[in-house]
């Protein structure tokens, strides 16, 4: 397999574990597992930073920097494997007690570098390789500050609404609307660049860019 098969391959790792960490389909089940109601996420965040992982070993040779991001997405993957174990099996655990409020801090903290950092080296990679006409590295970099302006947004409004008065719909809108375009932004650009990538070898640009990209 060559690098630029790994390369490809990242890429798709990349996009699918997008969509696990992204997207969400739960369901609930009440005095299943005892008195509380038990949750199961059928599209567990887990997957996606195994997912994360792989694509890690997949890019590392082609952009260095991306193996620094392998610890804190080793810990954001056994944290949401543990979050996932507790809200399926345990959810009468109180997550309010301190040191989980600060675990909890710290956990989001991780994974706002990881996600600005993962996203800034898939762009540079798209830089490199995307066909001539393409503006993917563009359209990654104006996702990844999205994602980042809507993370701080979410953890600052929690904070400020505990002492000022803030719509709950206004909090909710504003954050759904800009991470929604975050989210898909990232999962259909990170797809597309795969699928340019798999048609147009290193080096050659396709005769005719995608319409619309």
């Amino acid at each position: 397999m060559t690098h630029y098969d790994n390369l490809t391959r990242g890429i798709g790792k990349a996009a699918w574990g997008y969509f696990f960490v992204f997207l969400s389909f739960r369901l609930n089940f009440t005095g299943v597992f005892s008195d509380y109601t038990n949750t199961i996420n059928l599209i567990p965040d887990f997957i996606g930073y195994y997912l994360f992982l792989a694509a890690i070993r997949d890019l590392e040779e082609e952009e260095k920097e991306v193996a620094l991001l392998r610890v804190p997405c080793f810990i954001l993957a056994v944290w949401s494997w543990a979050e996932w174990v507790f809200e399926a099996f345990f959810p009468f655990f109180n997550q309010q007690n301190d040191l989980a409020v600060i675990a909890i801090l710290l956990i989001r903290t991780i994974s706002l570098y990881y996600h600005f950092q993962f996203l800034t080296n898939l762009a540079s990679l798209a830089e490199k390789y995307q066909p001539s006409g393409c503006r993917y590295d563009a359209r990654l970099l104006l996702c990844r500050t999205t994602l980042t302006v809507t993370l701080t947004l979410d953890y600052v409004l929690i904070y400020i609404s505990k002492y000022f008065y803030i719509p709950e719909v206004i909090c909710f809108l504003l954050t759904f609307i800009l991470a929604l375009v975050a989210m898909f932004g990232i999962i259909i650009t990170l797809f597309r660049l795969k699928n340019r990538l798999t048609c147009a070898p290193a080096g050659e640009s396709p005769d005719q860019p995608e319409s619309g990209v």
